[in-house]
């Protein structure tokens, strides 16, 4: 039996980072810029988005790919994952001074679409419909994969133990888009 489902999904993965100001900092300098800033530019150089759509070869192997951190199951004989990334396009970044917490905080996002593989449909529902968990995994996995801190960056003030940035990684579904994609499911017997 063949059904019509929807098989694209938008997607949004936005990464917060927050480090504690220093007492006595000026309220309007971000004491944290550079941290900061050297952590999204990692960021940047392991999401382009070519690395991501590509095929896989020697300059961009399956390891450095966000599919390759998704759930697999078997399709035509082949285990792959159950989806991958079509589009992935960085965002807007934001900085500024939390006065309330007292923190330098920063904020970049990254858009893209996710396509449903023909495994989705094998791989079970529980998994499969767990997008923004299997793909918050992938992020995670990725990044320790290239060495990118995934929850803090240790702090570099040996006076101040608590100066530590927290990172916060969060990946949202958006509504699914295009026309739907054509599955042959298996029919129970």
């Amino acid at each position: 039996m063949k059904i019509r489902e929807y098989n694209q999904f938008p997607f949004t993965i936005s990464f917060t980072l927050a480090t504690p100001r220093p007492d006595g900092a000026p309220s309007t300098v971000i004491v944290a810029a550079k941290k900061h800033e050297e952590y999204a530019s990692q960021v940047r150089g392991v999401l382009r988005e070519f690395k991501h759509i590509a095929p896989t070869d020697a300059e961009v192997p399956a390891a450095l790919r966000l599919q390759n951190y998704f759930p697999t199951a078997s399709s035509g004989g082949q285990t792959i994952p159950i989806y991958f990334v079509r589009v992935l396009a960085p965002g807007p970044s934001v900085r500024e001074v939390d006065v309330d917490f007292w923190q330098d905080v920063y904020r970049m996002r990254y858009s893209g679409l996710l396509v449903l593989t023909p495994a989705f449909i094998p791989s079970g529902e529980r998994v499969a419909y767990a997008f923004e968990r299997n793909l918050e995994y992938a992020v995670r996995q990725l990044f320790t994969y290239c060495s990118l801190p995934t929850n803090f960056i240790p702090g570099d003030d040996a006076d101040r133990p608590d100066d530590r940035t927290v990172i916060d990684i969060i990946a949202e579904i958006g509504a699914a888009e295009g026309a739907p994609g054509l599955y042959e499911v298996p029919t129970p017997t």
